[in-house]
């Protein structure tokens, strides 16, 4: 499930992208695995073609009630709009709800 899409201009520079989640522990019998719970960003991936580069976060979010985060760090081969994305893809847990919450604001370093 696409849980957002926003399109970000991005220059020719590394740039950090991070977004946070909260997992409270008794919403989760086992936290989301890097395939279940991801942001990605989408960029131009040649300096001279028109060629994107889709670009995953590795890391996973801990079920344990605290903000933690999900980062990802790219350089575009071209300034221009990418596309910075989140995706959950874990089937419901029996008696859990898999309720988690995210915040909307995207910290960009």
């Amino acid at each position: 499930m696409l849980l957002f899409e926003y399109p970000i201009y991005a220059a020719v520079a590394a740039k950090t992208y991070t977004i946070y989640f909260n997992l409270p522990a008794a919403d989760f019998t086992v936290a989301p695995l890097v395939t279940e719970l991801w942001i990605e960003l989408e960029a131009w991936g040649d300096a001279a073609n028109n060629h994107r580069l889709l670009t995953k976060s590795v890391g996973v979010v801990a079920a344990d009630g605290n903000w933690n985060t999900l980062t990802l760090t790219v350089t575009a081969a071209q300034a221009g709009v990418a596309y910075l994305r989140a995706w959950y893809c874990k089937p419901k847990e029996g008696a859990k709800s898999n309720i988690f919450y995210i915040d909307p604001l995207v910290v960009i370093t």
